[in-house]
């Protein structure tokens, strides 16, 4: 499989004043990532035919180790993915195009996928990925499986690592006065890690590995406290998952109170100490009560809890952590481990409120 992605414009990260990198007005930026960084080189704008044989020249490029290598009569599914802010018009003119380019050499698609899979916010751009069907998978009945629906929790991973990036100053500002004034730092660190590394998560038909994965990536790149604290924490929820072999709100509620139990004994702190607890007690327990109840989730209720636990911590005597031993009259903000855990309940909700999981 091969996948290449351009863009006419780069994307802004939220709550940041400038993007990740910079274009002429006459440049593209080819060979580009995902998650907003700058691509390979910068070409000339060119029209639309031209761009794709410019990508696929660069995909298929025999000088490249990580070429792909498509021969005459091959047999593809392409996928064209849409960056965000690319019109529907110009996908379908670029889509047209490529099937054209392919077909030009020898090459059979027997499926197209296109749509806006995984964006760059505002970003103008496309990548096209071509998966190359061996005898083994067609075998397989590849083709049948890849219509089929699926929901990818890698949003919710790719959203909440997002959300703590664009809070980084905010949760600096506010542990100027508790810390080091760095804990947004040290969060937006792990969160750029993970999301470097979103297809290396798991499978998501396990969701105990996934969230292993996470806890040894914040134990690894995160640093701080944070990361030790977050790396026990998905430890503890990974832990209890990787004994229900079925994956739902109950066995959930229960891994996060594990989770939970967890950060309790090895950190030393407890709900009430102006800690990230804060937050995580008080969802724990609206978690555990909607377990056994049946009905839609109450999306913006757990929001509420989230965001006004925090909230309550500026008011709460630090028990734990460095915070502990600043004089109380100098805390004058909301602990940033509390809040942090509320952006990311809150980006939590939000997405799964959209798809009404």
């Amino acid at each position: 499989m091969g996948t290449i992605g351009i863009c006419l414009t780069p994307c802004t990260l939220p709550g940041a004043k400038v993007s990740n990198f910079t274009l002429d007005k006459n440049e593209m930026a080819l060979g580009l990532g995902v998650h907003g960084e700058a691509g390979v080189k910068n070409v000339e704008i060119r029209s639309s035919k031209d761009t794709v044989d410019l990508m696929l020249n660069h995909m298929m490029d025999k000088n490249s180790s990580s070429h792909l290598d498509l021969n005459d009569k091959d047999e593809v599914v392409l996928l064209i993915n849409n960056l965000g802010g690319t019109t529907h018009l110009e996908i379908g003119i670029i889509t047209d195009d490529v099937v054209k380019a392919l077909t030009k050499r020898g090459v059979k698609v027997l499926k197209v996928f296109t749509g806006s899979y995984f964006t760059s916010l505002e970003m103008a751009g496309f990548n096209i990925t071509v998966l190359r069907l061996s005898e083994k998978l067609k075998k397989e009945n590849l083709l049948s499986l890849l219509e089929m629906e699926t929901d990818t929790p890698v949003v919710l991973a790719s959203t909440n690592c997002m959300s703590l990036i664009a809070v980084r100053d905010k949760l600096n500002e506010y542990d100027k006065c508790a810390g080091d004034g760095d804990c947004g730092t040290t969060l937006a660190r792990g969160s750029e890690a993970i999301l470097q590394d979103l297809d290396k998560l798991g499978d998501f038909k396990y969701p105990a590995d996934i969230f292993q994965n996470i806890s040894f990536s914040c134990s690894e790149t995160m640093g701080g406290t944070s990361g030790g604290m977050y790396s026990v924490l998905m430890s503890g929820i990974a832990r209890k998952l990787s004994t229900n072999d079925k994956f739902g709100l109950k066995s959930f509620s229960q891994a996060f109170e594990e989770g939970i139990n967890s950060l309790m004994q090895y950190g030393g702190a407890k709900p009430g100490d102006r800690t990230m607890l804060d937050v995580l007690k008080p969802i724990s327990e609206k978690l555990n009560s909607l377990a056994v109840k049946d009905g839609e989730l109450p999306y913006d209720d757990i929001k509420s809890i989230a965001l006004n636990s925090a909230e309550r911590t500026l008011n709460l005597e630090a028990k734990s952590g460095r915070a502990s031993y600043v004089s109380k009259d100098k805390l004058i903000n909301p602990d940033p481990g509390a809040v942090a855990v509320a952006e990311i309940v809150k980006a939590c909700v939000d997405v799964l409120k959209i798809k009404r999981i």
